[in-house]
């Protein structure tokens, strides 16, 4: 990372996706000073609609619908497989002395104050600074936070469900419904983007009240 960090700097951070499969890792290079703040999106977004901006289009898919099909197929099987090694994996491997903080994108981040909630996180190591950079102090960043504008791909896949409608109903809904009992078991729903559950959710990531991980918590929810 030495191209990226400045080893000066008070806090170091490391946002790319697959490190998401290097929890461990990261925690044996630097034990007791890291922590994991990790931002869980919805499959439909994470995998195909930010990617591919599929929605208006599917009728009209270059490729093809066969094509289409696989594709979708494809990606939620990557949603799938990734967030179970996380849950199986990655956060068990963790020592106790990690924290490891982990929120439903698109309800965490529905919340105006959303970057004040996460600087304010119990056990996650933020040192007491001022975030320096191109837009100024963290103060003005919580300003800029616009979770309308975050969770605006939900309205604009809606929008398609009605435009497209007949090639909807026909080629991807038999899939979402399908799939639909995979992912409600992380508290999400491919067929209505709108639905989370919050308390699925935390079940399935084994959270407590905090949103931080807890391997000891199904136990205690039982």
């Amino acid at each position: 990372w030495a191209k990226y960090w400045s080893l000066d700097k008070p806090l170091l951070i490391e946002k790319s996706p697959p490190t998401i499969a290097q929890l461990g890792y990261r925690e044996a290079l630097f034990p007791g000073v890291s922590s994991n703040l990790i931002v869980v999106r919805h499959p439909l977004y994470g995998c195909f609609f930010r990617n591919y901006g599929v929605g208006s289009e599917w009728s009209t898919y270059k490729p093809g619908m066969q094509s289409l099909k696989g594709l979708l197929r494809k990606q939620l099987k990557g949603w799938l497989k990734v967030h179970t090694y996380l849950i199986n994996e990655s956060l068990p491997s963790l020592q106790s002395y990690t924290s490891s903080a982990i929120v439903m994108g698109e309800t965490f981040l529905s919340d105006k104050r959303a970057s004040e909630n996460i600087l304010a996180f119990p056990r996650l190591i933020f040192p007491d600074l001022e975030f320096q950079g191109k837009k100024g102090t963290h103060t003005k960043l919580i300003g800029e936070f616009d979770p309308e504008t975050f969770n605006a791909w939900m309205t604009n896949w809606n929008n398609s469900l009605i435009k497209e409608k007949e090639s909807y109903e026909k080629h991807i809904l038999p899939i979402l419904q399908e799939q639909e009992h995979l992912f409600n078991k992380f508290g999400y729903s491919l067929v209505d983007v709108f639905q989370f559950n919050q308390k699925t959710f935390d079940r399935a990531f084994s959270l407590d009240d905090r949103h931080l991980y807890n391997r000891d918590i199904t136990a205690l929810l039982m």
